[in-house]
């Protein structure tokens, strides 16, 4: 690779994109797309139609899209509370908006103020309904400010019923819940309240939790009433979605009563009998949605508001005074508001000035004028704060929106921001590619095409820019249309390699030895790799092979109608249709769909021999529901009945699909000794695959279907199904690929491959390294000596057996321990192909059609780009889907568990072999001779399982030998039974302890496995008949003392001198 381009790679990904610490605070969060897919990262800007987004973990430029697709962008930052600055008012606008600020001017038509939000603004008189000192004595409370301090009410009610919306405010979406805030209520208090739903709102909103003795607001119908007790009035009639009410309660004087916002009086209960309020204030949605927008609780001086003049506003102070007239002016110099007063007995109007630090409530308006923000941009913060407009500008530190109460587009920091919504104005736009990262997922196009430095970049939906890809984090693109095959030809290379770091080649291996592979690779230069990067090799894997469809010749129907075209199968009754050699990877994939009339079921039949009685193949059947799919696998015949129309259910929801429709997209992927079903991408359940279809490559569809009615559907071999006419049952998309392997090993189960990745004891310390399998599915553990064109030779229980390749499906490097994470440059790709093969590089160029790159192991590499299936970004560790042999790590067998003490003899917990009469076997003998059980029917045999390398049993052996030499060779013999060890590692133990008893080798510790040996030193002390009577495992004290004795007493004789 020219240095050059490599170094202006690297900078690229890792040095591009560089946020300043504290710039980093204010802009963070996620952006919204309107299809749903979301982005973390950091706003830039957005000028004219363009927003930039910067997102340095996935791209290493910011994003530029079109404003029009996007939905929101919601911050991730502390929240600023202006509602607690007692210096700045609360502004409610007529059109609903909610902004923070001090007075700093007045005249006859507008309104200025300074805010630590907004900056400096200047409102229309006429568009401002109200300004509320933001924090006072007299306030109780303000929000509904979250979900923080309040708890659910009802029964069966649950917090998590409601949401915090991100103004604050609180909604659920379901009726018969309720919420409270716990507060202590002051004898007088004032409650003002808005209430919005998508309906006309139903609700109770109470004073306190005793229903029959506290005042609350109900809605009976639409008509809102106020009672106490069996005592009501009623208010109104409610016609509009939104609700807004100023409620003043007088506890002790047992009154309540209810003003609209403009300051009419709706009515007021006296009902006597109320009781002190307990719990607090109390909301419940009866019916339907509710949402609880603002909520302010004051103490109440007992003066009750009227309603005003047109042109009349009102001001209240912390005097209790109250002041109607007009706003006229503000004296910034003595710091009072100037109102114009009206004498109500003779009509003149007479300036005062109210200091301003006086001021609680200012109404200039009751005229709301609704809202409607459809189409606009709304900012909203935790507090209430509400703004919406059309965007003017946005930066990482502000936005700025056009507003109908100002002439000048108000400014508002991004500091304390919780979400700005946008106009998402745009239609929603199908993209094929998908990008899943930790978090989230985007709908985009990755394109692979000419360029300097980056060949592989990403757009996403309403994307200008096709940026580049970084593998800070883990992340997948995943291609929409299907991928061009990769052409392999594989005369010329037949054989796969799978490397450590998740790579899989297609390869012809030339020769394989201890140390290196040597091999030919088409998409890579490589010709050497060194053993300790490999992970397995698949010898002459021809099937890796991607089918797609059903235009195959191969595909046969054995009885039955079923109609067959390139693209789809259509069934009309019942028919099984299958192809032998179809099953050329480990996943199958289809969709399926059938209509109201249909019910029955589909059967597949996995690695099935021969197309008509598939006895050796695997089924998954698929029983067809209304809206769901039942998956078992049990045949049509033994089925419970559970079809649609018939009386039988299934009680377990295991294996149960739900579908919103008639269809589902079905994918079913054999690993492990089993296969997965997977239904719409959602895992259902697995089976275990049967082991007999190893080397089978037969799939079959077998359906077995009926109509509920044929006359009220018209059926003449179709069914109307909506506007479409379609077939009962129609299968489409049907492919198959490889994405783990296709040797033998899929049928390799979990029980099998922990028996066979067991190292016993006595081989822990020369443990096996490889594992071969051969097509018909057996495995045998030992050493790869060499893989040549013709032969593999392998080492196993001490023999060398050299194999034809044809014999072998696949060797395995064995793991004693998890493989250490895979570090990658942060420039590398994974790039998954077409047929499950893999290539980790550095892209570079693309040069006809080809990506080419660089990897580290595998020098220059190159692969069609057309072929790409699926990109990775960062490690591959955790993603078990498509790698493969990850599960072939070796442990030790565990020592031997007494179940209980043994006896001062030795004896230990194998009493259920006592009394048993021993299988008979043969093992070669170290001196060239044969040892036979059976040919000593008539003595005391003393067998001892031993190896030189274990300390226990150097210490057993003489014991035994002295034990038994004590007795005639007629009566007794002893014979030390040797696990897997060499004769040249045995002849060097007896001659370094002078010892010569008979000794026998089980090379294979077969026998050792009859006599359920888990650990060394195990002696087993057979009688005559071959009759177990002792087993010990250990070297106790007293062993040859114990051991004569026990000899003698099966004799009851006593020993020899």
């Amino acid at each position: 690779m020219n240095l050059t381009l490599k170094l202006r790679w690297s900078l690229l990904l890792t040095g591009l994109f560089l946020v300043p610490a504290q710039a980093a605070e204010v802009g963070e969060g996620t952006l919204y797309w309107g299809n749903g897919d979301s982005l973390k990262g950091r706003l830039i800007s957005a000028e004219g139609n363009v927003l930039k987004w910067a997102a340095p973990e996935l791209f290493a430029d910011p994003l530029e899209i079109d404003l029009s697709v996007l939905s929101a962008v919601r911050f991730q930052q502390a929240d600023e509370d202006a509602a607690n600055d007692p210096k700045e008012f609360r502004i409610t606008t007529s059109d609903g908006n909610v902004l923070y600020g001090q007075i700093t001017a007045v005249d006859a038509e507008t309104i200025s103020f300074k805010s630590k939000r907004h900056g400096q603004m200047t409102l229309k008189k006429n568009g401002v309904l109200n300004l509320r000192r933001s924090a006072t004595d007299e306030l109780l409370f303000q929000g509904p400010n979250g979900l923080d301090g309040w708890a659910a009410r009802g029964t069966g009610a649950k917090l998590s019923d409601w949401k915090e919306l991100n103004d604050g405010s609180l909604q659920t979406l379901k009726g018969d819940t309720g919420i409270y805030r716990r507060m202590k209520f002051p004898d007088r208090c004032a409650v003002e309240v808005v209430l919005e739903s998508s309906r006309i709102p139903d609700f109770v909103l109470a004073m306190g939790g005793r229903v029959d003795e506290n005042p609350r607001l109900e809605v009976w119908g639409e008509i809102l009433i106020c009672r106490c007790g069996l005592d009501f009035v009623e208010l109104q009639e409610l016609k509009e979605k939104k609700v807004h009410l100023h409620i003043f309660t007088d506890f002790k004087e047992e009154v309540m009563a209810v003003y609209s916002s403009s300051g009419k009086l709706l009515g007021r209960t006296d009902a006597k009998g109320w009781k002190p309020p307990t719990s607090g204030i109390i909301f419940e949605s009866v019916d339907g949605d509710l949402a609880i927008k603002q909520l302010r609780i004051s103490s109440w001086d007992g003066r009750l508001p009227k309603v005003l003049k047109p042109g009349e506003n009102r001001v209240q102070t912390t005097t209790g005074s109250v002041h109607y007239g007009e706003v006229r002016d503000f004296d910034a110099d003595g710091g009072n508001l100037v109102v114009a007063a009206t004498n109500e007995e003779t009509g003149e109007a007479k300036n005062e000035s109210i200091p301003i630090g006086t001021l609680t409530h200012v109404v200039l308006s009751t005229e709301e004028n609704g809202t409607n923000d459809e189409g606009r941009t709304l900012v909203s913060w935790k507090d209430g704060g509400y703004l919406t407009g059309d965007m003017v500008a946005l930066t990482h530190e502000s936005v700025s929106l056009k507003v109908s109460y100002s002439d000048e587009p108000v400014k508002c920091s991004l500091s304390g921001v919780r979400r700005i919504r946008l106009p998402n104005s745009a239609k929603t736009q199908i993209q094929p590619d998908r990008l899943f990262f930790s978090g989230g997922s985007l709908h985009g196009n990755l394109t692979v095409e000419d360029h300097d430095s980056a060949p592989i970049r990403w757009k996403p939906v309403g994307g200008l820019n096709a940026t580049t890809l970084v593998s800070r984090g883990k992340a997948r693109f995943q291609r929409g249309a299907e991928p061009e095959q990769l052409s392999i030809d594989t005369e010329a290379y037949p054989d796969v390699v799978f490397l450590n770091d998740g790579d899989v080649l297609p390869c012809a291996i030339e020769r394989c030895t201890k140390e290196a592979i040597q091999l030919r690779t088409p998409v890579s230069a490589v010709r050497q790799i060194a053993c300790n990067q490999i992970k397995a090799v698949e010898l002459g894997s021809i099937t890796r092979m991607r089918q797609i469809g059903f235009e195959d010749a191969d595909w046969k129907r054995t009885v039955g109608s079923a109609t067959r075209t390139a693209e789809k199968l259509a069934f009309r009754g019942n028919c099984p249709i299958g192809n032998p050699e179809v099953l050329t990877g480990n996943s199958v994939s289809f969709k399926m769909r059938w209509t109201p009339q249909t019910y029955g079921t589909v059967t597949t039949w996995l690695y099935a021999e021969k197309m008509k009685e598939p006895e050796q193949a695997t089924p998954i059947v698929f029983q067809l529901g209304a809206k769901q799919l039942t998956i078992t696998n049990r045949p049509p015949d033994q089925n419970q009945r559970v079809f649609f129309g018939a009386r039988g259910e299934v009680q377990k929801k295991d294996g149960i699909a739900k579908l919103q429709e008639r269809d589902a997209d079905i994918k079913m992927v054999t690993r492990d000794g089993k296969v997965t079903v997977f239904v719409n991408g959602m895992e259902i359940k697995s089976f275990e695959l049967n082991e007999k279809g190893t080397g089978s490559r037969g799939f079959i569809f077998d359906a077995k279907i009926s109509l509920m009615s044929t006359r009220s559907s018209g059926f003449e071999g179709r069914v109307t199904d909506g506007n479409a006419r379609m077939s009962p049952l129609e299968i489409t998309r049907f492919g198959v690929r490889s994405i783990s392997g296709t040797s033998a090993a899929q049928f390799i189960n979990a029980e099998a491959r922990s028996r066979t990745l067991t190292i016993p004891r006595f081989r822990r310390d020369d443990p096996p390294t490889h594992v071969l399998l051969a097509p018909n599915g057996d495995l045998l553990r030992g050493r790869l000596e060499e893989i040549t064109d013709e032969s593999v030779v392998f080492e196993s229980r001490l023999e060398t057996f050299r194999f034809p390749r044809a014999r072998i499906s696949a060797v395995v490097w064995l793991q004693e321990e998890e493989a250490t994470p895979v570090s990658r440059a942060e420039t590398a790709v994974q790039a998954q192909l077409d047929n499950g093969y893999t290539l980790t590089m550095t892209p570079e160029r693309m040069k006809d059609g080809q990506l080419m790159g660089h990897s580290d192991l595998l020098g220059e590499c190159r692969i069609p780009a057309k072929s790409i299936r699926d990109l990775f970004l960062g490690s591959p560790d955790g993603r078990q889907e498509i790698l493969s042999y990850v599960s072939w790590i070796t442990s030790s067998a565990p020592e031997p568990q007494w179940e209980k003490q043994p006896d001062d003899s030795g004896q230990s917990s194998h009493e259920h072999m006592i009394g048993t009469v021993a299988d008979d076997f043969e093992l070669k003998t170290f001196d060239g001779g044969t040892f036979r059980l059976s040919d000593h029917k008539e003595k005391i045999v003393v067998l001892d399982f031993w190896a030189s390398w274990c300390g226990p049993c150097v210490r057993a052996l003489p014991q035994y030998v002295n034990a038994t030499a004590k007795f005639d060779k007629e009566e007794a013999i002893f014979v030390a039974v040797n696990l897997e060890e060499s004769r040249e590692r045995i002849q060097e133990f007896l001659t370094t302890h002078n010892m010569s008893p008979k000794v026998a080798m089980d090379r294979g510790s077969v026998i050792a496995r009859r006599f359920e040996v888990e650990g060394i030193p195990h002696s087993v002390i057979l009688g005559k008949g071959n009759v177990i009577q002792h087993v010990t495992v250990g070297a106790q004290e007293g062993l040859q003392a114990a051991t004569e004795k026990k000899i003698a007493d099966l004799l009851k004789a006593t020993p020899a001198n």
